[in-house]
């Protein structure tokens, strides 16, 4: 067009002259174009490791695979079957995958072929040691998953939890290709475990769970009963079906007043009814240390603090980020004087929950989130309160966030302007104060004036499971609180781990993948409990509430009731034990829940009616023992062990002149502990088909979005210059020319 306009002039201009005007019309035309069009270079950046990590496959190969039913059938010619069914989708949906075997340790395999058939299979399964190994030798990055063809049987005396909480923090869920077959197994019916509380406040109600374990060859009714004092509380019938069964009885229990507080479950009837006992202590009052870190100046800590002072259970230290130069709030005398976030586990110990409250991930050092990290898995509980993405975005990467049970966004690219802002937000966060006097006051007239965000409910998931923590968004008489909670403000996550329960979502608000945003998220890591609460305070929602209501408050103290029975209360409870023995057989046990410092008192009485005082010796973990029993009389033994706090726990060993070898013992293979297992770590059991995100049309270089960030490239004053400089030097010429 440029050339065209050019071809025909007033005066007679020569070919040069023609193009270099209409080379200068070019010019300018093409940066008015560029700056209209507005292109930007678009930086994405994604989540790499999800795809790239490899798939182990594991296969047990020890003596209990190899066992063959009336039919030929092995376990591990079953566990290969479930697993060729679901191969193609894995080798779809991960880069590569890498073969072992394990019966005693695991061992590198060149395919599945060679982990199928590797010779001499072991008399003993170490499962979880194996997997545990599986998961420290892992390449960079970890594996996308582990895969274990297993019966669930193993002999040692190690425990799924480790194993669970390592997974997590690897980001390797675990699968289970479950070999089974028809083994001739014994008639088995008896209380694998009674789990209590390891105190109950007075008047107060908790829940008893009796796990009922029983392999019948044919249905039957089974009655079972619950006693107290003597006195029968509760009673059912249950019914078992055809082979292995495992039946949770949930009992609510009224404590009454202070004192030990016995309970006796029955099962069965007649000569095949078996009774087993326990103790629990109920104290007048049970004091909660809750540690409160506050990372900025916000009303988080005042709130929080006013609405559990209705409940001396609770003492609250306030702890606040240096830089605040505000003084440490100490509730109780007995509590040490921290004046900042301690860098080691043991000074978190005097606390039950630790909290913190929107902090910036770079005020924490590397030593205090690994202090944190070593306090939750020992059995602490963690509350992270954060309602800013950009805050969130600090601890992306951090070893804090191997702890909580959300991932967070990756932060965008700093601009040059950032560092600037930077410094203003930490200069303001310097000179900030205190007035506790006037601050519901300026909140209120703060709330009055400015345009906040607008209040949302907090809803549940649709799948939400009804736990304790749960029940509290449950309005209305069947409810703790009369009025659904209610925020203003939110933290954008990437997403949730896998093991991760989410309590509560957005009401509207979803992800790019259009799930429902996570406001309330929690997860067991180690023996601890750890909840990300990604809203505010719920402060706001005090102030919009008449002052006869008191359900923040109410929400308050439940949340920290609920958190702290999941962390570190729990009862006795033999982590590790037999429930039959060959006589002779020398039977270890595992005694975890155990409060106080001193050896618990250990007692086993044999068949005759003789006790016989057993030692332990300190467990591997701060509240476990180990000790053993020579079982030299046939018959059923009781074992029994009491804490110093009068906390008691019975269970049963029936001996017998059979032979009980674990490996060889016909017991069922283990479906349910599997698979309890699996979907701890976010993953499942394979004999129910491929995981939804083993999809046929995933591939391996596809990869989820973590973010992205646009930078524009024409749209500045430079281009516009340039063009109006050519539009200028085109006048110009035509004036020389005598065009104008």
């Amino acid at each position: 067009m440029a050339f065209q306009f050019y071809r025909q002039t007033l005066r007679a201009l020569t070919w040069r002259q023609r193009a270099i005007f209409a080379t200068l019309r070019c010019g300018f035309l093409l940066c008015l174009l560029l700056c209209l069009a507005g292109p930007a270079h678009v930086e994405r950046v994604y989540d790499a490791d999800q795809d790239a990590r490899p798939l182990a496959v594991i296969v047990d190969r020890s003596a209990s695979m190899n066992v063959a039913d009336s039919v030929g059938t092995t376990r591990l010619s079953h566990a290969l079957r479930v697993w060729k069914k679901v191969e193609t989708d894995a080798i779809r949906s991960f880069p590569s995958l890498r073969y072992f075997h394990f019966s005693t340790s695991l061992v590198t395999a060149s395919d599945l072929e060679n982990a199928m058939t590797s010779p001499d299979p072991g008399t003993d399964t170490h499962l979880y040691d194996s997997l545990n190994q599986a998961l420290k030798d892992s390449p960079s990055g970890g594996y996308g998953g582990i895969v274990c063809l297993t019966d669930g049987l193993d002999t040692t005396e190690s425990t799924p939890e480790e194993l669970s909480a390592r997974a997590l923090q690897n980001h390797s869920p675990l699968y289970f290709a479950v070999g089974q077959n028809q083994q001739a197994a014994r008639e088995t019916l008896l209380v694998r475990e009674m789990q209590v509380p390891g105190r109950a406040l007075r008047k107060s109600r908790f829940t008893t769970t009796v796990l009922i374990e029983a392999h019948t060859t044919h249905e039957r009714d089974v009655p079972i009963s619950l006693w107290m004092e003597n006195q029968q509380i509760a009673q059912t019938s249950l019914h078992l079906h055809a082979g292995n069964n495992l039946i949770p009885w949930l009992v609510p229990i009224d404590s009454g007043e202070p004192g030990l507080l016995h309970l006796e479950c029955r099962l069965g009837d007649g000569a095949e009814q078996e009774t087993t006992v326990a103790a629990i202590p109920v104290v007048a009052s049970d004091q909660i240390h809750v540690l409160f870190y506050q990372g900025t100046l916000d009303w988080s800590f005042r709130f929080i603090d006013n609405a559990l002072q209705g409940d001396p259970s609770f003492v609250l230290t306030g702890l606040f980020n240096p830089s605040l130069n505000l003084t440490q709030m100490v509730s109780s005398s007995a509590q040490p004087a921290l004046s900042e976030m301690p860098g080691a586990a043991d000074a978190l110990q005097p606390y039950q929950i630790v909290v913190l409250s929107n902090v910036f991930g770079n005020e924490l050092s590397t030593a205090q989130q690994t202090a944190l990290l070593d306090y939750v898995q020992g059995g602490g509980g963690l509350l992270f309160l954060v309602s800013d993405t950009a805050m969130a975005r600090t601890f992306s990467g951090t070893a804090l966030e191997s702890v909580l049970p959300v991932i967070f966004e990756a932060p965008p690219k700093k601009e040059s302007h950032d560092d600037s802002v930077q410094q203003f937000q930490d200069m303001m966060r310097s000179i900030g104060g205190v007035n506790a006097s006037r601050e519901e006051d300026f909140a209120s007239d703060s709330e009055a004036q400015s345009g906040i965000s607008p209040f949302h409910n907090f809803a549940l998931p649709s799948d939400s499971k009804r736990s304790g923590i749960a029940n509290l968004f449950s309005p209305g008489a069947n409810g703790t609180i009369q009025n659904t909670p209610q925020f203003s403000s939110y933290a954008h996550v990437h997403g949730v781990k896998a093991g991760g329960q989410v309590l509560a979502i957005h009401p509207q608000d979803k992800t790019d993948a259009n799930d429902p945003r996570a406001l309330l998220v929690t997860q067991r890591f180690g023996q601890g409990q750890v909840t990300a609460l990604l809203t505010d305070a719920l402060w706001r929602w005090r102030l919009s509430l008449p002052s006869t209501s008191h359900d923040p408050e109410v929400f308050w103290q439940q949340l920290f009731l609920a958190l702290s029975h999941k962390s570190g209360t729990a009862g006795l409870r033999f982590a590790i034990q037999p429930f039959y023995a060959s006589l002779g057989q020398t039977c270890a046990f595992r005694l975890e829940g155990v409060h106080g410092k001193d050896a618990p008192a250990l007692t086993a009485i044999s068949p005759g009616g003789q006790s016989q005082v057993l030692t332990g010796q300190p467990g591997p973990q701060p509240d476990s023992w180990l000790f053993q029993l020579n079982s030299n009389q046939p018959g059923t033994w009781r074992v029994r062990a009491q804490d110093q706090s009068g906390a008691l726990m019975e269970t049963l060993v029936r001996v017998s002149n059979a032979s009980h070898t674990a490996e060889l013992s016909g017991l069922p293979s283990d479906i349910e502990g599997l698979r309890k297992l699996a979907e701890s770590t976010g993953g499942s059991l394979l004999n129910e088909g491929a995981p939804d995100d083993w999809s046929s049309s995933r591939t391996h270089d596809q990869a989820a979005l973590v973010s992205k960030h646009s930078r524009p490239l024409w749209n500045n004053w430079l281009v516009l210059l340039i063009g109006l400089g050519l539009y200028v030097t085109e006048l110009l010429w035509r004036r020389q020319a005598k065009l104008l």
